[in-house]
């Protein structure tokens, strides 16, 4: 498979996937008081899959709160497109 192959697959699924779920179909089904706002917290989650994430932190760097942040989370879990793993000790 070469690179342009690649790229058209990855341009597929974010705007044939992605882009459809989190601007179509979780707006449509459940409150989202800002749709841009949901996406940049999947951008950032898919940007660097595996990272540690600090909720409130991260809530602050958005501009919302943290049980929006995690409500938006648990939104996107329920679709599918992120996955919280827990950090055991």
């Amino acid at each position: 498979m070469d690179i342009r192959e690649k790229d058209a697959i990855k341009k597929y699924v974010n705007e044939g996937v992605i882009e459809k779920v989190i601007y179509r179909d979780i707006p449509e089904l459940l409150p989202i008081k800002d749709v841009a706002v949901l996406a940049s917290v999947y951008k950032i989650i898919a940007d660097e899959p595996g990272q540690l994430i600090e909720l409130q932190s991260l809530a602050s760097g958005l501009s919302i709160s943290r049980q929006t942040l995690s409500t938006y989370l648990t939104y996107l879990e329920d679709a599918f497109l992120v996955r919280k793993l827990y950090k055991k000790s």
